[in-house]
């Protein structure tokens, strides 16, 4: 999402990933939900997960396992997103220190945790329907698959 010529990345990635490589991709979700935060973070786009999945697919991954995450922060996220879409608090020169969306409230940051330990969890079992991000695993199309089991930090 920070790069402008991302197809041209993911094409790079898969020559020079080794044959029994494996690329695990973390990306924003839902176009709709662009907003002066997209471009604080230097973002480029956001992505739906079939286009993300065609990208891959069109330059030699194969796609083991797709599916949203933060999906439990995901109500909250997108209404807030819609607020300030609405009330017009979200202009292009809004102050990133002055924003809520990256203010660091310790007891939040816990509570966070707790939900996204739970989902990593359920990624063993299911694809989440929906979330404020994509993640992806997929392997170079060679025959030789990689573990299909998305594992990340505690």
């Amino acid at each position: 999402e920070h790069i402008e010529d991302d197809e041209k990345v993911i094409s790079e990635i898969n020559r020079a990933l080794v044959s029994n490589g494996c690329l695990l991709l973390t990306v924003p979700a839902y176009k709709c939900l662009w907003s002066c935060w997209d471009q604080i973070s230097h973002h480029k786009r956001r992505y739906s997960k079939r286009e993300l999945v065609n990208k891959l697919e069109k330059n030699g991954f194969t796609i083991k396992k797709v599916t949203y995450y933060m999906s439990f922060i995901f109500p909250l996220f997108a209404a807030f997103r819609l607020f300030i879409r609405i009330t017009k608090s979200g202009k292009n020169d809004y102050k990133m220190e002055n924003s809520v969306e990256f203010r660091t409230v310790p007891i939040i940051n816990e509570v966070l945790l707790v939900m996204l330990r739970f989902e990593k969890w359920l990624l063993r079992y299911i694809n989440l329907p929906f979330g404020a991000s994509i993640i992806i695993l997929a392997d170079k199309t060679t025959g030789v698959a990689c573990n299909s089991s998305i594992r990340y930090g505690k």
